[in-house]
């Protein structure tokens, strides 16, 4: 069984309260669906993996490092709720 799976991103980018147009806070939510392939049918059950991806050094706060997991509902849909920024490597597996 092949999985495949579509995201969807959307970013929530707000100043902070002392106005300094640098400083951002950041809430990402990042949504999909995991289908099989070929039918195209939904994959209930489904453990959604998002991975960091580091680029240059380590970040300081190992927590940052930690892989995040949701599951998929009946409809094969899954959603993150703020994600830190960076970069994921996004994988799914139903087992």
């Amino acid at each position: 069984m092949v999985l495949l799976f579509a995201l969807g991103l959307a970013g929530a980018l707000a100043q902070s309260p002392a106005g300094d147009p640098g400083t951002v806070s950041t809430g990402t939510v990042v949504s999909g669906r995991v289908i099989e392939q070929g039918t195209h049918a939904p994959i209930g059950g489904a453990q959604v993996m998002a991975s960091p991806v580091v680029q240059g050094p380590p970040p300081t706060d190992p927590s940052l490092m930690r892989p995040h997991a949701v599951s998929t509902d009946d409809r094969g849909q899954f959603v993150f709720t703020d994600l830190p920024d960076g970069r994921y490597r996004f994988s799914a597996q139903k087992t």
